[in-house]
């Protein structure tokens, strides 16, 4: 009974603890997306701020 126990602690606690991790990474990610969509607007603001070629 005891070592059922002790398993159902520990896939407990490594729950939370991948629960954790995902909940990290879901927020890293949601950062370099804000971070290629302000990459993007910069690369297209930059764009118009070129001088036109005079070819």
């Amino acid at each position: 009974m005891k070592i059922t126990a002790n398993a159902e602690l520990y896939a407990k606690v490594v729950e939370e603890q991948l629960n954790a991790a995902i909940q990290e990474k879901n927020i890293y990610l949601a950062r370099v997306i804000e971070l290629e969509a302000e990459n993007l607007n910069l690369r297209e603001e930059n764009e118009k701020l070129k001088p036109k070629s005079t070819n």
